[in-house]
């Protein structure tokens, strides 16, 4: 079977990153663009208030504070689900990950 037509060429998806205008056809048609930062207000960061989300620098995670020892992480972990120490624990387990992931190199991005 013989195609009618050439094959229209696959565009990669690239992810700008970054804020930008959209066309005037695209505002008419009734999109609007949500800022991607948003300022916590004065008032709320004094009463502690903490931004957080993927863009949010966490540190340099030298210094953690769990609110579980590691033995209670490993009893808590042998717990079954409908316990909320189980949960707690588990909680631990991904905050040690995140600082492990924290103190990796960035990878090269390949050729």
């Amino acid at each position: 079977m013989e195609m009618m037509g050439s094959p229209e060429p696959i565009l990669p998806i690239v992810d700008i990153g970054k804020e930008i205008d959209l066309p005037k056809e695209v505002v008419t048609a009734g999109v609007s663009q949500k800022p991607i930062t948003v300022q916590i207000p004065q008032p709320l960061i004094q009463t502690g208030v903490q931004p957080s989300g993927n863009n949010v620098n966490i540190g340099n995670g030298s210094q953690v504070t769990l609110p579980l020892t590691d033995d209670k992480i490993q009893m808590g972990l042998h717990q079954g689900a409908s316990y909320s120490i189980r949960w707690l624990a588990e909680w631990c387990i991904r905050q040690l990950k995140v600082v492990k992931q924290s103190f990796r190199k960035p990878e090269r991005a390949k050729p």
